[in-house]
């Protein structure tokens, strides 16, 4: 980079030697190898969103040049069709499938809301508990 031999670089640490001082010349030291880190970090994640940006670029023009040879404008739509058209010509399946998800979601609130008639019951019964002095365990009945 900047093709620095053995004696102009003894030449730069002497001056350095000279103008700074040893006693400030180790800060020196750090705070040009952080300086010297921090702009090669900058241009290392410069280099690396320029290659993203190339690699977009190039998976872009792949891929309108692949719509532009095969004549699809939307593959993955087409092959779907396809296959259900296969799979499934009269919607049957889809049709149980949506059936049993209905029942399943139906089913899943019922559960919840009779579980939140037993929460509120234990609940009730707690409350009663504490007001008549009689110790419950936590399922709602009396304890010994």
């Amino acid at each position: 980079m900047f093709d620095i031999g053995g004696w102009e670089f003894l030449l730069i640490i002497m001056l350095a030697l000279l103008i700074i001082g040893p006693k400030d010349l180790p800060l020196a030291i750090r705070t040009i190898t952080h300086w010297i880190r921090k702009a090669r970090s900058l241009a290392e994640e410069f280099r690396y969103n320029l290659d993203d940006i190339a690699t977009q670029a190039e998976i872009d023009k792949v891929k309108t040049d692949l719509v532009a040879d095969t004549g699809f404008s939307d593959m993955k739509t087409e092959i779907e069709e396809s296959f259900k058209a296969e799979t499934d010509p009269h919607g049957d399946l889809d049709t149980s499938i949506q059936s049993s998800r209905n029942s399943i979601d139906n089913h899943e609130s019922l559960d919840i809301a009779s579980s939140e008639d037993i929460c509120s019951s234990q609940t009730d019964s707690l409350e009663e508990a504490e007001q008549k002095d009689v110790d419950l365990d936590s399922t709602g009945k009396r304890s010994p």
